[in-house]
């Protein structure tokens, strides 16, 4: 039985292929998880982060809500994340400067490291560390077109957001309490990409992509073993790294050793920059469930590795919620405000 007074914060993620929607609620100063709903996303409804099919979008995201657990998630205000294909993380280091030519300096780095045109672009920065002789920020943008598609599109069914934020941010609040002492690498794996965020003391310090993830796996097993695309991913977590069947282990295998030397490679220039080691590995996404990714992964890169875990709720939800329950967070938690920027709806 959930018995609440207080305030309630709805973190919503929408990805090309699932819905996942949190609803926390902030008690005497604590936060716990009210109800979490997911939905299945069927292929040419959302593509690549842009909306393709508005009705059937709609039907989904209302379903989500409605189906949540243990009751449904009601509600007008949401924290939405920012599908990761369209949000652009970006570390600005400005040598001495005037702080009033601040917001123009880092206009121009965007406009030369960002792909997006200076009319279409909206971002949002946080500083880092400031000393005498150097500032370090961390910029979030994306494109004013997104921004307002989702903001409609939403509005449309009766939700307003009220920020957009950034998914390798919104799942680190929720695996960790605090900045961690030594540096923790999130490794996200998407559909497409695996994303990687390093942090430290100071919040995001790195961030970078490896272009093979999930649905390079499933389709190599796929053309492999002659089975469908559906079959191939029940093997791919089933049979991982630790199964019967000889041929999946080994595609899998292969496959994640390709995803480790980007890792090595990223670790390595974080290092380099920074001389610090990683001391932790934290796997999340839907090819974290694969049996053996953490021993294969400590195995390889030599770091303590594990399944990234709620730490909102004693009986912890599926690793699926990480980033909807860190969306809610950023409304819940204020701490967060200090170093994650946020793009907000306009």
């Amino acid at each position: 039985m959930f018995m609440f007074f207080g305030n309630k914060y709805i973190g919503l993620d929408v990805a090309d292929s699932s819905i996942e929607v949190a609803m926390l609620k902030k008690s005497f100063g604590q936060t716990k998880v009210a109800s979490l709903g997911r939905q299945e996303l069927k292929s040419g409804i959302v593509s690549n982060g842009r909306i393709l099919d508005k009705e059937k979008l709609s039907v989904a995201v209302k379903k989500a809500f409605s189906s949540a657990v243990p009751k449904p998630i009601s509600g007008s205000e949401v924290y939405f994340g920012l599908p990761e294909r369209q949000t652009f993380l970006h570390h600005i280091h400005l040598l001495q400067h005037d702080k009033k030519d601040r917001s123009e300096l880092i206009l121009k780095d965007l406009q030369e490291n960002v792909p997006i045109d200076k009319n279409n672009l909206i971002f949002s920065a946080r500083i880092l560390k400031e000393t005498n002789e150097e500032t370090e920020i961390l910029v979030a943008a994306s494109s004013k077109v997104v921004v307002k598609e989702w903001s409609d599109f939403l509005q449309s069914i009766g939700l307003r957001v009220k920020n957009f934020d950034v998914e390798i941010l919104a799942s680190y609040r929720d695996l960790f309490e605090e900045r961690p002492k030594d540096p923790v690498a999130v490794v996200d794996f998407g559909a497409a990409t695996v994303y990687v965020g390093i942090f430290d003391n100071l919040g995001l310090r790195q961030e970078f992509e490896i272009a093979r993830a999930g649905d390079h796996i499933t389709k190599q097993i796929s053309e492999s073993l002659e089975i469908d695309l559906y079959k191939a991913e029940v093997e791919k977590i089933k049979n991982g790294l630790k199964g019967r069947n000889k041929d999946v282990v080994e595609i899998v295998e292969k496959e994640l050793k390709m995803i480790v030397g980007g890792l090595k490679d990223g670790f390595a220039e974080y290092q380099e920059n920074s001389h610090k080691k990683i001391s932790q590995v934290v796997l999340v996404g839907g090819s974290s469930f694969i049996i053996g990714i953490e021993s294969f992964f400590l195995k390889e890169l030599n770091i303590p590795t594990q399944i990234g875990r709620s730490k909102t709720k004693d009986n912890s939800p599926s690793i699926f919620f990480v980033e909807a329950i860190g969306l809610a967070m950023r409304g819940a938690q204020e701490k967060w405000e200090a170093t994650d920027p946020n793009i907000l709806n306009y």
